[in-house]
């Protein structure tokens, strides 16, 4: 996803800059609630936060039932953000001493052309979103964690700005460690999943493979037994959850064999599944006999449906993905978890980026309201935290969104308290 939302960027020529749409300010509804009274409250309602951007549908979010000032309702909170940090217009490199330089000399990193820049560049992109990231964002979503209000924080892919279909010079050893070091010397548990830009894009993508230079160099910082985000590396927070099948407080995240960006962990009943699914044609969306990523679904929710000792556990499910997954994905491998299950349908989240909407955008996908989608924001906007709210009575989960950010902007850094 090439369009980006900083003035001194050309967005690409079919897809319209976010900049180009007026900023307004939108009003949050998250009060703190105590025990609530109404019999009625677990159930989705129209919030009073808009879905704005240039490349979305404008309308009214929905939102589910607000977590309880005491957490009791909550199954799990975390942080997704993503699209960020772009920053194609800074000069930032790394010098002939392998020392970061503000003003890169050997290269013009600020290039409107990656065809302009080589693809042995030392560039790191290290400008405004960077710092935002780095000095706001991350800072934030760590606090809340240490405050008991998030367990992880998930980046839905496209952490460099893009060029097109295997173009982009962008993609070097260089800029994927600096993003690598933003996200673990900075963040905590945090777990990313390729973008278009990131991925299927960088220079010399072989679409026909599963592998190529550019994407094992993605696994071992982002994703393998060598990355810092290969696990979680604090325990969740108390309460809310308890702890996971094997007694601890921090779940083991499993990782599909020859696709480790692919992941999956469970928290208190609640299925996470972290896949490969970038913008644009990908091996894994259009060339390989098998999708991978419905494969990796149907084999640890096969696992959990056919289990002797506790089966058919999970009382809902969250994807994480760059863009939406395929249709397939929920009519297949979903539905033959249901059908599994005895027939009962489960609430399913889904959350991407790629839109890079000003403000966040929360809909249903169905009548039944079982099957909701979120679109993060982009840039500088700030992070969603999201929880999963349990009815206490009757067991059904729901999703809330906290939009901690309430500037109707993606290109302006939040100052928070």
């Amino acid at each position: 996803t090439t369009f980006t939302a900083n003035p001194t960027d050309k967005p690409d020529a079919n897809k319209p800059s976010a900049i180009t749409v007026a900023e307004d300010e939108i009003i949050t509804d998250e009060p703190i609630l105590d025990n609530p009274t109404s019999s009625d409250y677990y159930k989705y309602t129209n919030s009073t936060t808009k879905c704005t951007g240039a490349n979305v549908i404008q309308q009214t979010n929905i939102n589910g039932p607000q977590p309880l000032s005491d957490k009791t309702n909550v199954a799990i909170q975390f942080f997704a953000f993503g699209d960020t940090p772009y920053d194609s217009h800074s000069n930032t490199c790394i010098d002939a001493n392998g020392q970061k330089e503000e003003d890169c000399t050997a290269w013009d990193c600020t290039a409107s052309s990656t065809s302009n820049l080589p693809a042995d560049n030392t560039c790191t992109f290290e400008g405004r979103e960077y710092e935002c990231v780095r000095d706001s964002l991350l800072p934030y979503m760590n606090g809340r964690m240490e405050g008991g209000d998030a367990a992880f924080v998930a980046h839905t892919g496209d952490f460099i700005r893009g060029s097109g279909p295997a173009s982009n010079t962008r993609c070097t050893s260089y800029s994927f460690e600096s993003r690598k070091n933003l996200f673990s010397d900075y963040g905590t548990n945090f777990l990313p999943v390729p973008g278009d830009n990131d991925w299927n894009e960088c220079y010399g993508y072989d679409i026909n493979s599963n592998t190529d230079p550019m994407r094992e160099l993605w696994r071992d910082n982002f994703a393998a037994e060598s990355s810092p985000f290969h696990q979680f590396t604090r325990d969740f927070p108390e309460g809310g959850g308890g702890s996971d099948d094997d007694g601890s407080s921090r779940p083991t995240i499993y990782r599909q064999d020859g696709n480790p960006e692919n992941y999956f962990f469970s928290h208190n009943n609640v299925a996470f599944f972290g896949i490969n699914r970038p913008d644009g044609r990908s091996y894994i969306s259009n060339k390989a006999p098998v999708d991978t990523n419905e494969a990796w679904v149907e084999h640890r929710l096969g696992l959990d449906s056919s289990s002797e000792s506790s089966s058919c556990t999970f009382k809902s499910i969250v994807i994480i993905a760059h863009s939406w997954p395929k249709e397939s994905l929920y009519d297949k491998v979903l539905g033959e978890y249901v059908d599994a299950c005895g027939g009962t349908v489960l609430p399913v989240l889904s959350i991407s980026g790629n839109a890079q909407p000003r403000s966040h955008c929360m809909t249903t996908k169905d009548e039944s309201d079982m099957r909701v989608e979120v679109t993060v924001e982009a840039f500088q906007s700030g992070p969603l935290l999201i929880s999963v709210v349990r009815d206490p009575d009757n067991g059904g989960d729901f999703f809330h969104v906290e939009d901690v950010d309430s500037v109707d902007s993606n290109r302006r850094c939040p100052a928070f308290p």
